[in-house]
């Protein structure tokens, strides 16, 4: 019982690195739509505390659960985004069996660098629903903010976004995989 306490306790302060990222998208559009580079950071340490104090299959499924009813709650999501984030939570899950033991250091890396694409999920309806996003960017941010969304969502502005939260993740990864 003890532990399922801990991995909560870690999940939860994954959850809170995860919207402390969201809570920077204030300043700017760019830093809401692309919070994973910062999240990155954010959350390496709480990730790998999960993943290395219990090295087992479907442990990231209960930072990954929490951070879907946390979103949800506070109304940063809907099914576009739980689907999308199960699939990340499910490929995380694949990347950190093949890469050989649960406590490789290549699983280790590449798990997270997986996981760490996850706040993406809510941003990625950007692209595949763009009517309705700035409708409601509009409503939750106003015009001027919404304006400013063009340039921050093009592919090419995703693609670094994508490119950057990986280099950071790997880098965080290299960071937090060593053998203590």
């Amino acid at each position: 019982m003890k532990d399922c306490f801990k991995i909560l306790g870690w999940s939860l302060l994954y959850s809170v690195a995860v919207f402390v990222g969201m809570m920077a998208g204030f300043f700017h559009p760019f830093l809401w739509v692309y919070n994973a580079i910062l999240t990155s950071l954010l959350a390496a340490w709480p990730y790998f505390r999960i993943v290395k104090g219990w090295p087992m299959a479907g442990i990231t499924l209960c930072p990954l659960v929490l951070s879907i009813v946390l979103n949800l709650l506070m109304g940063e999501g809907d099914w576009l985004y739980v689907v999308l984030a199960v699939i990340i939570g499910l490929a995380t899950e694949i990347v950190r069996k093949v890469c050989g033991d649960y406590r490789s250091r290549k699983s280790l890396i590449g798990g997270y660098m997986v996981f760490a694409l996850l706040p993406f999920a809510n941003t990625l309806r950007m692209w595949i629903w763009p009517e309705a996003s700035m409708v409601q960017t509009v409503e939750e941010m106003g015009q001027a903010y919404a304006d400013q969304m063009g340039s921050v969502i093009q592919p090419w502005v995703l693609s670094i976004g994508f490119v950057l939260t990986l280099f950071i993740s790997w880098l965080c990864g290299n960071f937090f995989a060593k053998k203590h």
